[in-house]
């Protein structure tokens, strides 16, 4: 009965994980979707190539025909690109930065 009761609460943990993780997730997906990043789902042969070929969750810079590109590839919880202009990161960064500021002041140490 013990060994019963360990594999609940460690199914409880893995879904309050996996909870947390999508809501982060989507969190991000909207972020970026406001600041100007277009979302493209990797469902066709070539954006499932490209899918693979930029590294996860981080943001890679390049031009395309003269215009400065900003891709960021999710293959975990969306399977998606999303691309931007350097406008729309900038938008990003800000809206981030303001987000970042109020966890900051919500979680940091007591008064």
């Amino acid at each position: 009965m013990h060994m019963n009761r360990c594999h609940g609460f460690v199914a409880v943990g893995l879904i309050t994980l996996f909870a947390g993780c999508a809501m982060e997730a989507r969190q991000e997906d909207d972020l970026l979707v406001s600041a100007g990043f277009t979302k493209a789902k990797a469902n066709t042969p070539e954006l499932a190539a490209s899918l693979k070929s930029l590294p996860p969750h981080r943001f890679v810079h390049r031009t395309v025909n003269g215009v400065a590109m900003v891709y960021y590839a999710d293959p975990v919880a969306c399977k998606c690109i999303y691309s931007g202009t350097g406008a729309a990161f900038a938008s990003y960064k800000q809206a981030h930065a303001e987000d970042v500021g109020v966890y900051d002041q919500i979680e940091g140490p007591p008064p």
